[in-house]
């Protein structure tokens, strides 16, 4: 049996389209048409969880270092424990501000879902690294 092995500029090109592509893929096949801010939410969420696990086996797999490499070093649970409580926050500020804007007649965010559907992935792909 003959083992081969992957350059890192290879694993490290799979690696970006996995966190790029997620985007893509949530967006065009996990949103419905017209999504509610709970889809919305949950396809963040997922966002994040498939990043957090890439970065939980890249870093020691890949890349052979450990996490203070990135900057994170002993983990504690308080801050773990604030930054849900923020997301969920978040999440909740977005659902009233979208009710919000629609009791007074304007249009909420979810109301783009279906127009970035129709601009292709390398237009989207261009706006991505021009807000980033």
């Amino acid at each position: 049996m003959v083992a081969f092995k992957l350059s890192k500029s290879v694993i490290y090109s799979f690696g970006l389209i996995a966190i790029l592509g997620i985007e893509f893929f949530l967006r065009d096949f996990f949103l419905p048409a017209q999504p509610s801010d709970f889809h919305i939410g949950v396809a963040l969420a997922v966002e994040w969880l498939v990043l957090l696990a890439l970065l939980v086996v890249w870093i020691p797999r890949v890349e052979g270092e450990k996490f203070g490499s990135i900057g994170i070093g002993e983990i504690r649970w308080q801050y773990l424990g604030v930054g849900v409580l923020v997301y969920f926050l978040i999440i909740i500020c977005f659902g009233v501000s979208g009710f919000a804007l629609e009791s007074v007649g304007l249009e909420s965010i979810r109301s783009l879902q279906p127009m970035l559907k129709e601009i292709s992935p390398p237009i989207l792909f261009t706006l991505f690294l021009d807000f980033s």
